[in-house]
């Protein structure tokens, strides 16, 4: 019976990451770590020039031999990635006794955690699985996402995220709050504002909105306190 896994979201934010081995596949798991602000550490006698680059730039420690399982103490996760599968074993033998999540990159069942397609508009992350039946499904699947989702949407996440600060301020009543924010959520006429008249333009639609929202609940009390 397939695995039933639970997908969740990680703040990996100073944790520490180990990246058994030194090849493409290494580099491309450090990357994604660095890019999330993990510390991360590669293990491997051997290493692609970006690796060095990075290990001799501070931004990441490179640990230039073979894999130790001390290597991943006070590890929050390890992946496995070296092109030898007896040492991915000893890899994942370590993890389990220290009880520390691992991804085996050329065995998805025998890994802790799978690492999804993943497209990134700004706050906006959308991953895909298909439990490793097909990567490529997974990764097709996210390119159709790429061309429904445009760069224009990491802008558009921001002038939300703002939006709901300023309803959170403004607006007391909880149910005035859930109103408007739904309200901007599915006003597609703020996407095509900012797309067309960019985000100046696109942030006095938000202040408009939420003035009249705000403005409307307002009315609202009023009138509830003076029938009270």
């Amino acid at each position: 019976m397939a695995r039933r896994l639970y997908p969740i979201f990680l703040d990996i934010t100073d944790r520490l990451a180990v990246v058994v081995g030194g090849g493409q596949v290494a580099e491309r798991k450090a990357l994604e770590l660095l890019e999330c602000r993990a510390q991360v550490r590669i293990v491997a006698p051997v290493a692609t020039e970006r690796l060095q680059s990075l290990a001799a730039e501070g931004r990441m420690e490179w640990l230039k031999r073979g894999f130790d399982p001390g290597d991943i103490d006070k590890a929050f996760m390890v992946f496995a990635a070296t092109g030898d599968r007896a040492i991915n074993t000893r890899v994942c033998q370590a993890c389990a006794y220290a009880g520390v999540i691992v991804n085996r990159v050329e065995s998805p069942e025998a890994s802790d955690f799978l690492v999804p397609a993943t497209l990134r508009r700004g706050q906006l992350t959308i991953a895909v699985s298909t439990g490793a039946a097909s990567p490529a499904l997974a990764a097709e699947i996210r390119d159709g996402f790429a061309r429904q989702f445009g760069a224009e949407y990491a802008d558009y996440l921001a002038l939300l995220g703002e939006a709901r600060l300023k309803v959170m301020r403004e607006i007391a009543d909880p149910q005035a709050r859930r109103r408007v924010l739904l309200a901007l959520a599915k006003d597609s006429s703020l996407l095509d504002v900012l797309r067309r008249d960019g985000e100046n333009r696109a942030k006095e639609h938000v202040e408009t909105i939420v003035a009249r929202a705000a403005a409307s609940a307002a009315e609202k009390e009023e009138k509830s306190h003076l029938s009270g």
